[in-house]
């Protein structure tokens, strides 16, 4: 399984918790992640199946697989390089691809947290959409 745990530090903020991710290890990992995923069509990303919920966590995921099929190709490696580096005509299908990689992390991390969160995406220029 995908452990998205592991790219998260949790922090205290307003006297709740939240949850700190650098951008710089999140997006490759889950960039790699997804597509490990598109190469097996019909099997949902483990990591977005939440068994308390059923049918419609198995819906959740089954979606986030059809948006990320979606895209085209070099939509991924779009995401990972600097926008100023892409050309500016991609700039769409950078920024897609960066708001579906977010989801299917933040997705993720609330399943195997069990619940809702706060998430908090330090900033990184080389990710900004």
């Amino acid at each position: 399984m995908f452990d998205v745990k592991k790219f998260t530090k949790k922090k205290a903020w307003a006297g709740k918790e939240r949850f700190e991710v650098e951008p710089g290890e999140f997006f490759p990992a889950t960039v790699k992640r997804i597509q490990e995923c598109l190469k097996h069509p019909f099997q949902p990303p483990e990591e977005l199946i939440d068994e308390a919920r059923g049918e419609l966590a198995a819906d959740n995921a089954n979606a986030l697989l059809k948006m990320a099929r979606a895209l085209p190709a070099d939509a991924w490696d779009l995401a990972l390089q600097p926008k100023e580096q892409a050309d500016p005509e991609k700039w769409t299908v950078r920024a897609q691809a960066l708001a579906l990689i977010s989801s299917w992390f933040k997705d993720a991390l609330a399943i195997q947290l069990g619940g809702p969160l706060h998430l908090h995406i330090l900033k990184d220029e080389r990710f900004k959409e």
